[in-house]
């Protein structure tokens, strides 16, 4: 019986053990898979925003610092994407670094970034050279912000997880200073800024607005296409090995 007794507790420590492994393992295997997501969301949102404001930068009004200062306001909120939560079902199936899928996504995104930025000039376009290089910078730095919040997951930005609260106040802090530039006598004169009457920044926020539904049906459309082909290869898959 004491026998039986000390094997008994001996395979309930081992069990414990075991257990306690597993779950560290686990633990583990889904901080790495966060971890792995967050050069994923940095690449696209630079390929959907930056390459495309520096093609488009060739056709519009905007001085070299002023593109220089909308790339460092978007740069720091992107420094804190490591911190992110990951969507539960997307840390179940970890996305792998693809640089072809990375690139189609950025293409397809970033074309329906240029849309929207030529059509803003277009609106934009009649007025003072002053005028539109202040609306072009703070409309072109709200759009990047946005693609930051829209590519952290494949689902729609509002069902998705929320940001975690470094992200989130990297990217309300960048928004804040980046609408208080044009309204700061130093900073308005050191880059060439004017302040804009409150009807112009609700048009400029306005459109961003239906920017960001329009990039989250896009984003979500294109994943459900991705995700439909790659389950339809996973079944092609065994039925060819069986035949085999």
């Amino acid at each position: 019986m004491e026998k039986q007794a000390v094997a008994s507790l001996y395979g309930q420590q081992v069990l414990a053990q075991l257990h306690a492994s597993l779950e560290g393992l686990s633990s583990s295997e889904a901080e790495a898979r966060r971890a792995t997501s967050g050069p994923n969301v940095l690449t696209k949102s630079k390929y959907t925003a930056l390459d495309v404001l520096y093609l488009l930068a060739l056709n519009l009004p905007l001085l070299p610092v002023q593109l220089l200062l909308t790339s460092l306001i978007t740069d720091i909120p992107l420094i804190t994407i490591a911190s992110d939560r990951v969507d539960s079902k997307e840390a179940m199936r970890p996305e792998k670094y693809n640089t072809r899928s990375l690139l189609v996504i950025s293409l397809v995104l970033g074309s329906c970034t240029a849309l929207f930025e030529l059509l803003y000039f277009a609106l934009v376009s009649s007025r003072l050279l002053v005028f539109v290089q202040t609306s072009m910078f703070l409309f072109l730095t709200l759009l990047q912000l946005i693609v930051i919040v829209s590519i952290r997951n494949h689902d729609y930005f509002w069902r998705g997880t929320r940001p975690s609260r470094l992200l989130a106040t990297a990217v309300a802090l960048a928004f804040v200073f980046s609408f208080a530039l044009p309204y700061i006598p130093l900073t308005a004169r050191l880059f060439s800024f004017t302040p804009l009457p409150l009807q112009e920044l609700a048009i400029v926020v306005g459109l961003a607005l239906v920017y960001l539904v329009v990039l989250d049906v896009v984003k979500v459309q294109y994943y459900k296409r991705t995700d439909k082909d790659a389950s339809k290869l996973l079944d092609v898959q065994p039925s060819t090995q069986a035949k085999h």
